[in-house]
């Protein structure tokens, strides 16, 4: 494990703002999410975060603000022997199909004589058997059933000895590599290619997986639809390899929401497509134990954007307990996506809890000395789950617990909590809806005000700096001909509410004037101005009865 030159370009900070602007990017567009139901996210999320930061800080490849640890990690691939024996059963198939003559009206050879024989069988018991056993319209139905079959059967060529010797040959072969699983053609093997297929000229010290390409391909048997694909799960399976992954453990808000957008594959909490489990995303996020694990891809240093927004080639949620002595490792994306977990890459799932174990020992100060428990079965016993996510460690097998050797006299009193109630992106309340991170009531177009918590509809609720508000906690300045969160708004006659700052703009341009008698502030097109003879002193008056009450009772010579 090693620590990776981390680039902080495109270092995004957690904010409402760009929380808020995440949601409104993807591809869903009713999340209506807003500053203040993305600003309850993160007060929910931040104690987590500043918790997780504190115990990890000291680990290597820990980047300062980005909260999370980056590494290269060394993958080492072992031999799976599941995926070998599934190879071998593959070679097995492809014995009986690829060495059997085409189809023939749907049925091969041996189901066509099968066919005969039967209807042979029958019309002999009809010709010895007594009249009353067969009706004429049944034997006449037999017969013209035999004379179909017997032609269709000319068409089809015999198989050739060769044909079936090739057949039978590698049918035991497969059998012999079922248990093969040295990356190397031992001498045995070797012998055993020799009886089977010596023109292949398979030697001891070749590649088994080469020698197995090269002999199918000399039995044209690489010309199989599926054979790629199962050939090189193949060739991975039995050649153990040392890799350098680039691995992000994470407890960044933003890895949370973007947990399942992967680099060809998506999951049920993906929030791009609203996803069944969506708000799962954001119940692992303010919960107290879930860290994402995923792996960047070999290039990802050619991409300028945020880890978190670079797609993630495979990702596992890992659960870690307060004191550390236990974690849960959860389902592998996407390798783990069919057959509930007993076909995906095994050494995934290793070399991630080494890591794991390795990290968590280290954060938390305990010998790394781990045990675990496997089977969802098993885990049942240990999680209490509250919460939106999907409980894959319920339902899949290869999900895990690794807990120290220390406390396994004390392992049945250890309960680990996973998940949390999901929080409205648009009204920050908590909900338990899984199909959506945006709650029922926010998704039928009802926003809660930012001021007064009341909940409104849209329609009736107005839209400032990022917020919502009612009718009620905001006021339309006429100067700004929009709506403000501001309530101390000026009336001007004739020309309606202002606020602060437009009275001083309409002051500075001389539009409005402020009144000698009352103070109010007038329209400078309806003031009333007078100026005093002695002293040319000037009064501006907002009506003829403020004016004709301040002349009269300071000036009386003065006339209006």
């Amino acid at each position: 494990m090693g620590n990776w030159n981390y680039d902080a370009r495109g270092y995004e900070e957690v904010t409402a703002t760009n929380v808020k602007r995440l949601f409104d990017n993807v591809e869903y567009d009713n999340y209506n999410a807003t500053e203040y139901g993305c600003q309850a996210i993160i007060d929910e999320w931040q104690p987590k975060a500043d918790r997780f930061d504190q115990r990890f800080k000291n680990i290597p490849g820990y980047v300062e603000g980005q909260h999370c640890i980056v590494l290269k990690y060394a993958w080492l691939r072992e031999t799976n022997k599941t995926e070998i024996k599934n190879f071998s059963k593959y070679l097995n198939l492809l014995s009986k199909n690829l060495l059997t003559p085409a189809l023939v009206n749907g049925m091969d050879r041996l189901q066509y004589e099968k066919e005969s024989n039967f209807l042979w069988d029958v019309l002999y018991k009809a010709g010895s058997m007594p009249a009353n056993i067969f009706n004429y319209h049944e034997l006449k139905r037999y017969k013209e059933r035999y004379l179909y079959v017997s032609k269709v059967l000319e068409d089809i060529p015999y198989l050739s000895d060769e044909s079936v010797t090739k057949q039978t040959n590698l049918s035991n072969l497969s059998s012999d590599i079922y248990g093969y699983t040295d990356q190397l053609i031992d001498e045995q093997m070797e012998n055993t290619f020799k009886f089977y297929f010596p023109e292949a000229k398979i030697r001891k010290g070749q590649k088994t997986s080469k020698a197995i390409k090269k002999l199918c391909h000399m039995l044209g048997l690489d010309t199989d639809s599926k054979w790629e694909k199962e050939y090189a799960r193949y060739a991975d399976a039995i050649n153990p390899l040392q890799i350098d992954k680039n691995v992000c453990i994470s407890w960044n808000l933003y890895d949370y929401l973007t947990m399942s957008q992967g680099n060809s594959w998506a999951s049920c909490h993906d929030i791009n497509d609203c996803g069944c489990y969506s708000s799962g995303t954001i119940s692992y996020a303010t919960d107290n134990t879930s860290v994402v694990v995923y792996m960047l891809p070999d290039d990802y240093a050619k991409n300028p954007q945020p880890l978190w927004n670079i797609p993630k080639v495979k990702r596992q949620m890992f659960h870690i307990r307060a004191d550390g002595n236990l974690f849960i490792q959860g389902r592998l994306y996407p390798d783990d996506q069919t057959d509930h977990g007993y076909g995906c890459e095994f050494d995934v799932y290793e070399n991630w809890r080494h890591m794991m174990q390795e990290i968590v020992a280290k954060a938390f100060e305990l010998n790394n000395l781990w045990k675990i428990k496997k089977g969802n079965d098993v885990l049942e016993d240990y999680i209490y789950h509250d919460g939106t996510n999907y409980p894959d460690y319920f339902h899949y097998n290869n999900c895990n617990m690794s807990y120290l050797s220390e406390i396994e006299d004390k392992i049945e009193l250890q309960i680990i909590h996973i998940g949390h109630d999901a929080i409205c992106p648009s009204c920050g309340e908590e909900h338990e809806e899984t199909g959506c991170c945006t709650c029922d009531d926010c998704r039928d177009n009802k926003v809660v005000c930012a001021d007064c918590g009341h909940r409104v509809y849209r329609d009736n609720a107005h839209e400032v700096d990022g917020e919502w508000y009612c009718d009620g906690c905001v006021s339309y300045c006429e100067y700004h001909e929009e709506y403000e969160h501001d309530n101390n708004m000026t009336y001007i006659n004739d020309y309606g509410d202002v606020c602060e700052y437009g009275i001083d703009m309409l002051l500075d341009n001389g539009d409005i004037r402020v009144c000698k008698e009352c103070g109010e502030y007038v329209l400078t097109d309806n003031a009333i101005t007078f100026e005093e003879e002695e002293n040319g002193e000037v009064f501006d008056f907002c009506s003829r009865y403020c004016c004709n009450r301040y002349c009269t009772e300071h000036y009386p010579r003065m006339t209006a």
